[in-house]
């Protein structure tokens, strides 16, 4: 239960992020944002409509057919995203009066950092607003489009409706707008904490997959491959370390073998044992953490229970001598 609570919530801030940032960014200088909320702002633009009615009036038949072909739990908080995402946009609408940057470049960076930081919310717990992100799944089931492709071609409509509006310049920092947001929804996605994997080839491996282990701390895995040229049988290291683990990986490596060949490659959204999941000599520290922990409070008991016998041999021995 908490964990559907914890989806709706994040659901909700994101898009109540998505929709202060397009007000207070995008809104004043001319720029749009992607998929239907790029379109909502084009009719109001032009029209003068609401942002919220029209941007629930567009999601309507997408959600129709998302309903009827992916997942009920994904269509059901991407309805309840749509909604908060669509009365945001007019609840927010003051922020646009103020006017907070005419700088287009840094409202530009200001809105697609806001907008991914709205978008990495949701993406985090499967949850979404619906649009362009509904036509892209449903595109990616059906017929094998890349989700990322949808969204391009839909921008770049959108983009040419900025050009005709108000020039090439609004347009141009629309792209911007709309590459930021996606640059800083994936990397908020995947996380900043980056990993690196690496792999090496040595004859030396066994030694220096033992001092990975044991000096380093981290699990090694072999892959056995076989050289093209040589036909020979190698045993290759496999191993994922922490970002400030390279250095002494590679002094480690030299030590044994200033020839060996290594990879060093970004690893993110790492999961399992040694990184979500606690690694064996981490729970082998933590066991005997508080093994120590209990002698020392079983040290202290003891002496204490010392120090209250001597306390009342004491005072038996001052009322016998009485």
């Amino acid at each position: 239960m908490s964990s559907i609570i914890n989806r709706y919530l994040m659901v909700g801030l994101g898009c109540l992020i998505c929709g202060a940032s397009i007000n207070a960014f995008f809104m004043p200088n001319k720029m749009l944002s992607g998929g239907v909320s790029g379109v909502s702002m084009i009719l109001y633009f032009v029209f003068n409509l609401p942002m919220s009615i029209t941007s629930i009036l567009l999601n309507i038949p997408l959600f129709f057919y998302a309903y009827r072909l992916m997942d009920r739990g994904y269509v059901l908080v991407s309805l309840y995203g749509m909604f908060v995402f669509s009365f945001s946009l007019d609840a927010f609408r003051f922020l646009a009066d103020l006017q907070l940057t005419n700088d287009m470049l840094l409202a530009a960076l200001c809105g697609g950092m806001g907008n991914g930081l709205g978008a990495a919310l949701m993406y985090r717990v499967n949850g979404g607003s619906g649009g362009t992100d509904i036509i892209g799944g449903i595109l990616n089931k059906y017929y094998g489009l890349s989700i990322g492709s949808v969204s391009f071609a839909i921008n770049s409509v959108i983009m040419g409706f900025n050009i005709f509006l108000f020039g090439l310049t609004p347009a141009m920092y629309t792209f911007i707008g709309i590459y930021f947001t996606s640059y800083v929804a994936n990397r908020l996605t995947a996380g900043f904490d980056f990993k690196k994997s690496i792999i090496i080839i040595s004859p030396e491996y066994k030694k220096i997959a033992d001092d990975i282990v044991g000096e380093i701390g981290r699990g090694v895995t072999y892959l056995y491959g076989e050289g093209a040229f040589t036909g020979q049988k190698k045993s290759i290291i496999f191993v994922v370390i922490k970002l400030t683990q390279i250095a002494k990986i590679k002094a480690l490596v030299y030590k044994h073998d200033p020839q060996a060949f290594m990879i060093v490659q970004e690893a993110t959204d790492v999961m399992g044992k040694g990184f979500t999941i606690k690694s064996d000599k981490q729970i082998q520290e933590e066991m005997q953490a508080v093994k120590k922990k209990r002698r020392l409070l079983n040290i202290s008991r003891i002496h204490k229970e010392r120090v209250q016998q001597e306390k009342r041999a004491r005072t038996k021995k001052g009322n016998t001598f009485e």
